[in-house]
């Protein structure tokens, strides 16, 4: 009688197991699953397409996970936080160990010849969030001009610093105006910088992507220690003519970025702000920011 008793009771619990712990229920994961799985193949589809430099179908976006709820096109939530002087220590010990400065973007190759006028966008994403941070971002209508090969691309500042745990993924999606007016794809895809290939002696690596009609490389800095360096530039008494502002750090002048570069249009300025395109530099603790500026006295 106590078996049989014990028997139904256990029956009576089995019964009233909730959804979640039932074979039904395994059933509905399994089918959750793959209407997910289907959605992220539609999702890829959306950014795939034939590559004439490889002759063949490619991703051109990030996709290292289930895309099926997840905004390629939202910018990064997190900033650049506030002064290391104002962050209480506790805090303070959190900080992330390292980052990277994008060095450079440049057109190291073009299957149209020279000069070209390229727009679009280039995004770098990492583990923080996986993000768009944007590193180059032109429309159709202010196009950069680039005359030869190994031209750079005009960075703009990120708006948070770029954290090298992993990878870091770098998605391109550049386009050219010809002279008629036509718009032609140029370059599209992603390229990724590893950290653990990074040469035990360099502090920095370059990574391309030979695409559409081009190969463009971008050159990083892995920087340990970080520290930021807001720049600004001003002229304090009389006019001069500003070509070129270039930062570096201690021990590492070989790779320069490039803050201000007018070519020939220099920029007249009389008692006023440089007008830099990017303002913001990571620092190696225990390192010296580098600062080289050309110019001319307007006579």
């Amino acid at each position: 009688k106590e078996i049989a008793r014990f028997h139904n009771m256990f029956e009576r619990q089995e019964e009233e197991l909730p959804c979640s712990e039932t074979p039904c229920s395994m059933q509905e994961l399994e089918l959750e699953e793959k209407a997910l799985h289907a959605l992220d193949i539609v999702r890829c589809q959306e950014f795939t397409g034939y590559d004439p430099k490889v002759n063949a179908y490619t991703r051109t976006r990030f996709d290292i996970f289930n895309l099926a709820f997840f905004d390629l096109d939202k910018e990064s939530d997190f900033c650049r936080g506030p002064r290391l002087n104002m962050i209480p220590s506790p805090i303070r010990d959190s900080i992330v160990g390292s980052c990277v400065n994008v060095i450079t973007l440049k057109v190291k190759e073009s299957e149209v010849g020279f000069p070209i006028k390229v727009f679009g966008t280039v995004v770098a994403r990492d583990q923080v969030d996986y993000r768009c941070v944007y590193l180059f971002r032109r429309e159709r209508g202010d196009p950069q001009l680039i005359t030869s090969a190994d031209g750079k691309l005009t960075l703009m500042d990120p708006c948070r610093g770029l954290v090298p745990e992993d990878r870091i993924y770098f998605e391109m999606d550049l386009k050219i105006v010809r002279d008629g007016g036509e718009v032609e794809d140029f370059s599209k895809g992603v390229i990724v910088f590893n950290r653990a290939r990074l040469p035990n002696d360099k502090q920095t690596m370059g990574v391309s992507l030979n695409s559409y009609l081009s190969r463009v490389e971008v050159r990083c800095a892995y920087v340990v220690y970080p520290i930021e360096a807001t720049i600004e530039v001003n002229i304090l008494k009389g006019p001069c003519s500003v070509s070129r502002v270039i930062a570096a750090t201690t021990k590492n002048y070989e790779y320069s970025m490039d803050l201000y570069n007018g070519g020939e249009a220099a920029a007249e300025v009389e008692a006023r702000t440089v007008p830099l395109s990017r303002r913001v530099v990571a620092v190696p603790l225990g390192r010296k920011l580098v600062m080289f500026i050309k110019m001319s006295p307007q006579l």
